[in-house]
């Protein structure tokens, strides 16, 4: 049966990737983050091949079946419409460029989820609309339409980054000898200027002692309530969370060691983990330590595999415990922490940027620092998570 618009736009993300056939070989493959890539299933001379065209809604219903439909005639005209100017050209496709590129710059890059982000930019958004085209075939109106489009999807800064990408990628084929002139460049300016992102937090002692109080008394899935918990004590970032293992957690030092590879400067980073952390990971074992790597696992992930949603948190602040998104947010309990941290007088400056493991251009100083203020940072985090115990709520403020 056919899709209806309805369908496509109802869609919602389940534990694993899923698809939702059209006709005629489209297909919309709806992934566990909510991304909605429409897919298209072809065959040149017998051969099968497999296509992403475009993501929903920037690319509408209406839209794939007409991209769908100029294939279908390209092919019954004997060619693949993919490698049309190739063949015309006579050079390499962007995508090939593109995928140069990304395999020399992908080296360069140390965070996990950074290198995971930018390969779903390449493959979700760039390739699908550029990546058969000869380069030097390429327009600047053509990529101003493109990112006005994308734009108004309401995602201007992954439109933002995915332009410097672009950029990026004709670099590499100027360089390569491929054309005289990066058409990326005359767009410049075109979007709007991005906006500073402002997690929102709370930071006033009562206000703490509430979030705290409705986190223990909420009737969430366990494993949110704690990673909440968790979250709350240590202040590491959302994604750190999620992706905890149980293969990091050294029980003799009473530490977290986060690799390298998870966090967002690249650098190793140690969690002091006080009495209140510890006694989390403890009501976590029971569900999550005999069935797969990560502590905080997802809803239904019997086998311990996959982690809960990126959203769920945020989705739980709201939905469960009753806060409006702008008044908190899973990444705004690392401002809670920052604040109160700050303002009592009692630690190093350093040792609270430190633990807080904020990013910067320095490596080499980080990576020789990761432990420096150590013995401070576990007295720290201790007090903490004290602090955070020790606070009252007012009256009737469940």
């Amino acid at each position: 049966m056919a899709l209806s618009e309805l369908a496509v736009r109802k869609a919602q993300p389940r534990d694993k990737l899923y698809l939702m056939p059209d006709e005629d070989g489209l297909v919309l493959c709806v992934w566990p983050s909510g991304t909605k890539i429409w897919r298209l299933r072809y065959w040149v001379n017998g051969k099968e091949k497999k296509k992403s065209i475009g993501e929903y809604p920037l690319l509408s219903l209406k839209d794939a079946r007409y991209k769908r439909d100029e294939v279908r005639r390209a092919i019954l005209e004997g060619r693949d419409p993919f490698l049309k100017e190739n063949i015309q050209c006579g050079s390499k496709t962007f995508e090939d460029y593109a995928m140069a590129w990304w395999s020399e710059h992908r080296n360069k890059l140390t965070n996990a989820k950074n290198i995971q982000t930018m390969e779903h930019r390449l493959k979700a958004y760039i390739l699908p609309t550029f990546g058969g085209r000869a380069p030097a075939t390429i327009t600047a109106s053509e990529l101003a339409e493109f990112a006005k489009t994308f734009a108004a999807s309401g995602k201007l800064e992954t439109t933002h980054r995915t332009l410097d990408m672009i950029r990026q990628i004709f670099r590499s084929a100027i360089e390569a000898g491929a054309l005289d002139h990066n058409p990326a460049l005359d767009i410049r300016g075109i979007l709007p200027r991005r906006t500073p992102v402002h997690h929102p937090s709370i930071t006033e002692p009562e206000g703490i002692a509430v979030l705290r109080d409705r986190i223990r008394a909420s009737n969430c899935y366990p494993v949110i309530k704690n990673a909440m918990l968790f979250s709350l004590y240590t202040f590491a970032r959302p994604g750190e969370v999620r992706f905890c293992e149980w293969k990091e957690i050294n029980w003799d030092a009473c530490e977290w060691h986060i690799p390298a590879e998870k966090m967002k400067a690249g650098v190793k980073h140690i969690v002091p983990l006080s009495r209140q952390a510890l006694e989390i990971l403890e009501a976590m074992k029971p569900i999550s330590l005999h069935w797969g790597k990560y502590v905080f696992t997802a809803i239904r992930c019997y086998d311990g595999s996959k982690v809960y949603s990126d959203m769920a948190i945020n989705k739980a602040l709201v939905e469960r415990l009753g806060y409006k998104q702008r008044e908190v947010s899973a990444h705004g309990f690392r401002s809670t922490a920052s604040t109160c941290l700050n303002e009592s007088g009692l630690w190093h400056w350093d040792a609270i940027e430190a633990q807080l493991a904020h990013s910067g251009s320095d490596r080499v100083r980080k990576a020789y620092n990761y432990a420096r203020y150590m013995q401070e940072r576990r007295e720290m985090m201790q007090w903490y998570a004290d602090y955070i115990d020790g606070l009252k709520a007012p009256a009737e403020s469940l």
